[in-house]
């Protein structure tokens, strides 16, 4: 999720059913390296990061020189729950 305060206002968000702010666990920002083809990619395509989620490239960042990637929807774990006995 993206948070910047200086960028948008609660009132320009598309999301119309939110209220308030975001909690502030919910931004996770994570540097990691991509294949290539993913860098290339125009803004709104969707992929799947492997064993992570689903996300894709963030249109409002697109021209930062940097890939942004929002998560869409995050993968199960039923591995570590296995292992955890549940």
């Amino acid at each position: 999720m993206l948070l910047n305060t200086s960028a948008r206002s609660p009132s320009s968000s598309p999301c119309r059913t939110c209220s308030g702010s975001p909690k502030s666990e919910s931004l996770q920002v994570l540097h990691a390296v991509v294949e290539p083809h993913l860098a290339e990619q125009g803004p709104g395509y969707r992929c799947q990061f492997e064993r992570t989620g689903y996300f894709y490239r963030d249109p409002e960042d697109a021209d930062t020189g940097l890939p942004v990637f929002n998560r869409i929807i995050t993968l199960r774990d039923t591995w570590a729950k296995l292992e955890a006995g549940g």
